[in-house]
């Protein structure tokens, strides 16, 4: 007996299995800075990147390329259903600065960046993404011959509505479910001494 039912359970499954990324309650009630990643997949990228500056002339700046190169083999051709997902109390209650990336699927690249400059003395302090990194934060660039996969009937994102009750600060969310996407956030904060308005 115990051989036939492993036998039809080899057989019910698929085969491709789906890519699950899933976040559940285990991120409740964080205080100061949160970087997470996390991937559900093949050929993804991800980054959470911080410049944090104290100081009489405070300067922090934060910068990313990110660029995939495919084999020539093309690696989407035959993908399985892919679902980014964060349920529950995931970051309720959080504090601070986080960034949370979340990708299921292939060929997705994500960022979130966040420059914060806290000036104390009588110089200017400055926090500053330069124009041609925020030309291109938007876009990621992929080197390669990929074309487009084929469509996949479950391609999902799901966020709790309770996921991020009650937290405070700075919050950077990229969620992806599918092939070949780009998302990228970027943050910058200056804080300048008394007087100098």
């Amino acid at each position: 007996m115990r051989y036939m039912l492993l036998t039809l359970a080899l057989v019910a499954t698929p085969l491709w299995a789906a890519d699950l990324a899933l976040i559940d309650s285990s991120g409740q009630g964080n205080t100061g800075i949160v970087s997470l990643n996390q991937a559900a997949g093949s050929i993804n990228q991800q980054a959470n990147l911080r410049a944090l500056a104290l100081g009489d002339a405070a300067l922090s700046q934060t910068g990313l390329n990110q660029v995939q190169n495919t084999p020539a083999a093309d690696p989407l051709a035959a993908q399985p259903d892919a679902r980014a997902v964060i349920q529950g109390n995931a970051f309720a209650g959080s504090q601070g600065l986080l960034g949370i990336n979340q990708t299921a699927g292939s060929a997705n690249q994500s960022s979130n960046l966040a420059t914060i400059s806290v000036g104390t003395g009588s110089q200017p302090s400055a926090a500053a993404l330069s124009d041609n990194w925020l030309a291109s934060a938007s876009t990621g660039s992929q080197n390669g011959s990929l074309t487009a996969p084929p469509a996949r009937p479950n391609t999902s994102t799901e966020l709790s509505d309770q996921a991020f009750q009650g937290a405070s600060g700075v919050i950077q969310l990229n969620q992806i479910a599918g092939a070949m996407n780009h998302a990228s956030n970027s943050f910058s904060l200056q804080i300048l001494p008394p007087g100098q308005h």
